[in-house]
């Protein structure tokens, strides 16, 4: 189209310079049929260089069947890129690999549960996706994408969020400039102006094929009517002017011909004027689509109408004139009308008789399980009085619906069943089982008491001798009332059913549970952990294979109400109890794991977090797979084997499968950042940190912004730039206080204790440490009291307080026994204490193994600690050779310091700092000492 030269010739430049920094978007603007989609379907011909690849889909057509769409679309692109399906398969564990394979490359996989639970399913689709986008760099081509940040917003995000890690050149078209502020605006924006007047009459001559002075003089009769919109001007054109044309091929139209022409500027005129020129057959397709909600496969229209070759060639020029549109998706090719206008036309000026031998065929498809139930096509049965089959088809489309999230469209289907089956006494459908599924669906959708009124119509209508169904509504019903906080009545209809005799475990145990819910609600704590735990026995015993999820989610939220170890053991009983192959398995193990380092109890989690990582491999689950490998990094952490904890943390970024959780991903990296921080990898620890930062920023994660800044303060302590830490320590402190972090500010205060003894100000350390002490009254974890105490006692041995260090130091080292990093600290801080009271043989026994300890557990920082108290005391009770020996490895894990830090900056401050000065006066003592 002759507008559109300006804008393809633009986005042609960009799309053929030979690389990209990163990513690259470009958003092209216009109105309603100003031609967006043709700009892109003339870019997606185009030949792109060797290094790039294109991938083209309409945004609106994409989110139709969200969730059930990523899949399907997922098979497609790595059917279509094998490549990049090969790269994820060397990637993933064997078995990883087996299920993919089986799920995306044979037909027969189409419906294996890969995705093993929903809420799963758009992480583990924007984890698989980039392999396809590595390794070359990519053009993407996304249509109408208007809508996608109000009605798909995290699909939307999440889909930006995966491009922008990438070398794409994403090219977007849409009716509006703004709307993207979930993940930024595009780089450039493009606007489709209107047509001028000599563009208009360039567009009449190539789609009228006709003589330059007929463009001309129908120009001058169609320009003002269309106000420059290529499809207005496609309308009033093809509606008025193709039949004259037709009649006077390659000649002049003569003036008479022109002067009975008399185009109306009203679209409802034109509308009608092309239904009497449009080919019967294509009438036929264009009304049936109007009817559609959804896009209609163009294979299928072609067989539902018969299209002859003569209407087929209609379709392309039908596209090329936009009254009808033809986008692929997921390797399909799909038909339908996108002017809302023509559309409804369409509707209203076109009756069901031209369509119903398309009726018949589906009639006869649906009873043979070959009609694609992803189409809504109940209603127009309904147009054409065949209520039966609309009837039978609507259920269908109801529970089709249901299973692919469309709640509201599953609601809708189901409100037309209820209406409508008294009328349609010969087709056999359960009213009373419609109703319950009715109640189940507006229970998701928060419609109570449409829900309440549907399960009592179900149970009137049940059969008397179906006492199961019965109970069950009965049931439903109690559970919504509960939901509505009318309690007695709920009460009333859980006891109805209790003291029946039922012999069905699962609405034994569904009873059980209400009535549990019910003791919960009015207060009653105890009860109602009485009655989930009989209805745990009643599912253990009848082997229920449904509800455990319900129950593990009220137990969950009633364990404070149980003794630590009380809440462990229940655990433990459900993951038993819970049937094989069941995903909640991780959810449940992770919640033991948490119960766990929530008493310090890493031995015990280890088992567990290895038993679940062992699961990963043999399931499909990225979510959990990056959950247990930061529980090992934790549980190994506290164990000092840092590098173990490193390679896991590690995996987590390398994998990208947190690149869809920023704020998730922002914690692994301040967890990477910890590791490298004990280790002394300083510098590395400062890339971590920007990351972290980078990344709380991107998600609006501001506590993971002032954490990252707080352990830079630390960082910036342990090399001595004790101003730099300062500012820093100050500022995340401010910002803790006035939102009242205890997380934060007590570790925060505590470093500021250490500023202050930095600089020697025994008084405001003195004052941080009480701050710190009247924090950890309201809310303590072990980790933060050792924390406190271990300041506490370096500032009394400091200060030559002994009997303060005396008090504090049992405390300290029977707290941190268990955990290696403080069971060290423990042995340092009571060996300074001997040293201080004269007992040089206890402190050289304690010294000398904690300095061995702290080597062994790859912790410069810390051997160089220990050796400050210990060089003394073996330069005066050891041999020469001894001392040369220790002295030689405390300048080896100097050295190692040095060597790890990275960063010329913190190495400087490192060398210029107290450290060396302390060797150096050693090793001239020793010198003194031996000659």
């Amino acid at each position: 189209m002759a507008n559109h030269h300006r804008l393809l010739t633009t986005l042609q430049s960009f799309l053929q310079k030979d690389r990209y920094q990163g990513f690259y978007w470009i958003h092209v603007v216009g109105e309603p049929g100003s031609g967006k989609s043709y700009l892109l379907h003339q870019a997606a011909s185009w030949p792109l260089p060797e290094h790039r690849k294109m991938l083209k889909f309409n945004w609106m057509l994409f989110q139709k069947g969200v969730p059930a769409t990523l899949g399907k679309f997922l098979r497609w692109v790595f059917r279509e890129y094998p490549e990049g399906f090969s790269a994820f398969l060397k990637s993933v564990p064997p078995p990883y690999a087996r299920t993919m394979r089986r799920v995306l490359i044979d037909e027969e996989g189409k419906n294996s549960a890969v995705f093993s639970r929903e809420a799963e399913q758009e992480h583990v689709f924007f984890y698989m996706l980039p392999f396809v986008f590595r390794g070359r760099e990519w053009v993407v081509l996304l249509d109408d994408v208007d809508d996608a940040v109000t009605e798909t917003t995290t699909l939307w995000t999440s889909f930006i969020r995966m491009l922008r890690t990438l070398p794409v050149v994403l090219i977007t078209t849409g009716r509006k400039a703004g709307g993207f502020a979930a993940e930024g605006k595009p780089d450039r924006l493009l606007h489709i102006p209107g047509l001028s007047i000599k563009e208009s009459e360039q567009v009449i001559r190539k789609v009228g094929s006709t003589h330059p002075i007929n463009a001309r003089l129908i120009n001058n009769l169609l320009y003002l009517k269309s106000r420059g919109n290529p499809r207005m001007l496609l309308y009033l054109f093809e509606a008025y002017f193709r039949e004259p044309l037709s009649r006077c091929p390659g000649r002049v139209l003569p003036p008479e011909v022109l002067q009975t022409v008399r185009p109306k500027p009203e679209l409802q005129a034109a509308f009608t004027r092309l239904l009497d020129v449009l080919p019967p057959a294509a009438v036929r397709l264009l009304a049936f689509l109007s009817r559609l909600y959804d896009p209609l496969p163009e294979n299928v229209g072609l067989r539902l109408f018969s299209v002859d070759a003569r209407t087929r060639e209609w379709i392309p020029r039908l596209v090329a004139l936009g009254m009808l549109q033809k986008d692929a998706l997921a390797g399909d090719t799909l038909l339908w009308i996108p002017d809302p206008a023509w559309n409804a036309f369409l509707r209203r000026h076109t009756d069901g008789e031209g369509i119903t031998d398309a009726l018949f065929r589906i009639r006869e498809w649906s009873r043979t399980g070959k009609w694609n139930r992803e189409v809504q096509i109940s209603h127009i049965f309904l147009e054409v009085e065949d209520l039966e089959m609309a009837v039978e088809l609507a259920l269908q489309e109801a529970r089709r619906f249901r299973e692919m999230g469309q709640l509201e469209r599953a609601r809708d289907r189901y409100a037309f069943v209820r209406r409508n089956l008294h009328r349609t006494p010969r087709v056999s459908i359960a009213g009373h089982q419609v109703l319950l599924e009715m109640g189940q669906l507006q229970q998701r959708l928060g419609l109570y008491d449409n829900a309440f009124d549907a399960f009592r119509e179900a149970r009137e209508m049940a059969p008397r001798e179906d006492t199961a169904f019965y109970f069950r509504a009965t049931l439903e019903m109690a559970a919504t009332l509960l939901k509505m906080d009318a309690y007695a009545e709920a009460r009333y209809l859980i006891r109805e059913v209790k003291f029946q005799k039922i012999a069905d475990g699962p609405t034994r145990a569904l009873a059980t549970l209400l009535q549990g819910d019910l003791e919960f609600f009015l207060g009653h704590r105890e009860y109602a952990l009485r009655q989930y735990l009989a209805a745990l026995e009643i599912m253990e015993r009848e082997k229920v294979a449904t509800m455990w999820e319900s129950l593990f989610l009220r137990l969950r939220g009633m364990h404070s109400d149980r003794k630590p170890d009380g809440w462990i053991t229940l655990l433990r009983r459900l993951r038993t109890a819970l049937p094989p192959g069941e995903a909640l398995w991780f959810p449940m193990a992770f919640e033991e794991v948490k119960s766990y380092f929530a008493r310090c109890h890493y031995p015990a989690a280890l088992p567990l977090a290895r038993e679940m990582y062992r699961r990963t491999r043999s399931r499909f689950s990225p979510f959990w797979k990056a959950r247990t490998h930061q529980i090992l990094a934790d549980i190994y952490a506290y164990f000092g084997k840092w590098r173990l904890a490193a390679g896991h943390l590690q995996a987590i970024v390398r994998s990208a499968v947190l690149d869809q959780r920023p704020e998730w991903l922002s914690r692994v990296w301040l967890q990477v950042a910890v590791v490298f921080k004990e280790t002394g990898r300083y510098g590395e620890a400062l890339q971590a940190l920007n990351r972290t930062r980078q990344l709380a920023g991107e998600s609006r994660f501001i506590r993971g912004e002032y954490e990252a800044r707080m352990h830079l303060g630390h960082i910036q302590l342990l090399v001595h730039n004790d101003m730099s830490a300062r500012t820093e320590l100050l500022d995340v402190s401010r910002w803790a206080e006035n939102q009242y972090e205890l997380e934060l500010l007590v570790p925060v205060t505590l470093f500021l204790a250490m500023y202050e003894m930095h600089q020697n100000h025994p008084d405001r350390v003195q004052q941080y440490l009480q701050k710190a002490a009247r924090l950890l009254e309201e809310k303590a974890t072990v980790f933060d009291r050792l924390n406190y105490l271990y300041y506490s006692i370096l500032f009394a041995l400091q200060q030559n307080d002994l009997e303060k260090a005396k008090r504090e130091i049992p405390e300290f080292v029977q707290t941190g026994e268990t955990i290696p990093k403080f069971r060290i600290l423990g042995q340092y801080l009571s060996g300074w204490l001997a040293r201080l009271e004269g007992d040089t043989a206890r402190a050289l026994s304690l010294l000398k193994p904690a300095f061995q300890q702290a080597w062994a557990c790859d912790m410069p920082h810390l051997v160089l600690h220990i050796f400050r108290e210990l060089g003394p005391i073996m330069r005066v009770t050891e041999g020469r050779q001894s001392v040369k020996n220790g002295m030689r490895q405390a300048e080896e894990a100097y050295q190692r310091l040095l060597n790890r830090i990275q960063d010329p900056i913190l190495r400087r401050q490192m060398e210029e700092s107290s450290e060396m000065e302390f060797f150096q006066r050693l090793q001239a003592e020793i010198d003194r000492s031996h000659e």
